[in-house]
């Protein structure tokens, strides 16, 4: 039996979390709020400063995001290479 597919869109999925909550829009949200946290959380900076930080926390996350080892997302290598490195020799394999 075939899946449907209307317009990209797997119909046996939820549409919420094939269109919305997508893996990239989960990561720019958390970036995006991380960053607001932080430029919250330096009242006592100068309001340039802040800014200056904010938006770099913005453009590293972002690049952190769009860059790839091997085809594949370092937010994805990283989480599979933590894991990896506390495991005994003989269980990684």
């Amino acid at each position: 039996m075939q899946i449907e597919r209307i317009y990209k869109v797997n119909v046996k999925e939820n549409v919420m979390r094939t269109l919305v909550f997508t893996n990239r829009n989960i990561i720019i949200a958390l970036s995006i709020s991380f960053t607001g946290i932080t430029f919250l959380l330096m009242r006592n900076i100068d309001i340039v400063w802040r800014i200056t930080i904010a938006f770099g926390l913005i453009v590293i996350s972002l690049v952190m995001l769009g860059a790839k080892i091997d085809r594949q997302p370092v937010y994805e290598v990283v989480a599979r290479m933590i894991p990896y490195f506390f495991r005994k020799k003989r269980e990684r394999f």
